[in-house]
């Protein structure tokens, strides 16, 4: 099954009032190509720098969200163009944010992140300070604050992503009854769209389920399970040509076979519990990122000098 095949059945899978936000994060401009192609224009990126590229080279009618954790050296170089921010969650980010929407004579709508999750590795606002930086944001001109954004629980519970999401938006009304801007409640992904999307979601953010599909292949270990898969059973066919065992052998031979490699694969996922393993759409935003973290991306990324100066010039300011 194809990007253009996933991404339709996608959009058939969720109301007409729900927004979808495609996760492109370290996709190609040819793979998310595939999904505009079907009609998807909005595109959600987890770093400036890859961001900013994609937005240079693809159709201008491409809606750009930053879903990921923002740093405020940062923010000069999408202000320009993004459509939506989902991850503010300071008041010196909203600060900054003004200040670069300003520049550019433009107003940005942005989205506060909530902390709901049971994880301590997540990172968000409290009620108390969504309610404060709400309050205090007002007189900002050229910064909008749409609604609000959280993710639950990485887990298999659904009982406990049903209460994080209900808690999400429980707390999502009592806002907008003081808050009339408030228009978004962006909770969902791959894995967990359709239960937040019936505790009143209406942005979801899915990566996972348009991009990579079926995901065996994904990784070099599950490269072998799938090849020592296809030998047993080229072999056991090899063994139905010469006649050393009939049709029905061969069957019953080959099936569990087939049956048991996605197993392994699954159950090879579970026990290596790496961040490679995370859906795309949490990559970045899943930990707080040390300096320490942030410089070792920076030099994988080939961060030029001149945005690593304005890092420093930020940070003095």
């Amino acid at each position: 099954m194809n990007i253009k095949t996933r991404i339709k059945e996608t959009l058939n899978s969720i109301p007409k009032h729900v927004e979808l936000v495609a996760i492109s994060k370290t996709k190609s401009s040819e793979e998310i190509i595939q999904a505009y192609d079907e009609g998807q224009r909005i595109f959600g990126e987890n770093k400036v720098q890859e961001m900013t590229e994609k937005q240079q080279i693809l159709p201008s009618d491409i809606k750009w969200h930053m879903v990921g954790h923002l740093q405020r050296n940062k923010v000069k170089y999408i202000a320009s163009y993004v459509s939506l921010i989902h991850s503010v969650d300071s008041m010196k980010l909203i600060i900054e944010i003004n200040k670069q929407a300003n520049k550019n004579q433009r107003i940005i709508p942005c989205l506060l992140q909530i902390k709901i999750a049971e994880e301590t590795t997540k990172f968000g606002l409290s009620e108390d300070d969504a309610t404060h930086l709400l309050e205090n944001s007002i007189k900002y001109k050229n910064i909008k604050i749409n609604g609000l954004m959280g993710m639950a629980s990485l887990t298999k519970n659904e009982l406990q992503i049903d209460n994080e999401f209900k808690k999400l938006k429980n707390f999502f009304d009592q806002l907008k009854s003081k808050f009339n801007q408030l228009k978004i409640l962006s909770m969902g992904m791959s894995s967990d769209y359709k239960l937040a999307i019936k505790n009143g979601s209406n942005m979801i953010r899915v990566g996972s389920q348009i991009f990579e599909g079926f995901r065996i292949l994904r990784n070099r270990e599950h490269r072998f399970i799938v090849i020592s898969g296809c030998s047993l059973i080229t072999l056991s066919w090899l063994f139905r040509v010469v006649d050393i065992y009939n049709g029905w052998v061969f069957i019953m031979t080959s099936l569990p076979i087939l049956f048991l490699m996605p197993l392994l694969a699954e159950a090879r996922n579970r026990d290596r519990k790496s961040k490679e393993d995370l859906p795309i759409e949490m990559a970045g935003i899943e930990y707080e990122f040390s300096d320490e973290f942030i410089a070792l991306i920076d030099a994988e990324l080939s961060i030029t000098s001149d945005l690593k100066a304005d890092s420093r010039s930020n940070r003095n300011e």
